[in-house]
């Protein structure tokens, strides 16, 4: 899921929402495309749920995100737990 993707990306280091965005098009876009919208979407729930958090504000409001404990928690649970197909 988005989610998870981003959490994954986010527990590499931090992030803004540009930056994640071309990570995502670079390393997953060629078998699942995000759009912005769909992604800043994404993070404002996983910050709304304490799993990620805004770590610093930059120039024009950009947000670096980074991924908190409860998020690498969340990430753990989903990599150890078996997926249906």
């Amino acid at each position: 899921s988005l989610r998870i993707a981003a959490l994954g990306l986010l527990a590499e280091g931090p992030a803004s929402g540009y930056d994640l965005l071309k990570l995502f098009e670079k390393s997953m876009a060629n078998v699942w495309p995000a759009t912005q919208s769909q992604l800043y979407s994404e993070l404002n729930k996983l910050a709304d749920g304490g799993l990620i958090e805004v770590s610093a504000v930059g120039p024009r409001g950009r947000k670096e995100y980074e991924i908190t404990d409860a998020g690498r928690d969340e990430l753990q649970r989903w990599v150890t737990t078996p997926q249906e197909d």
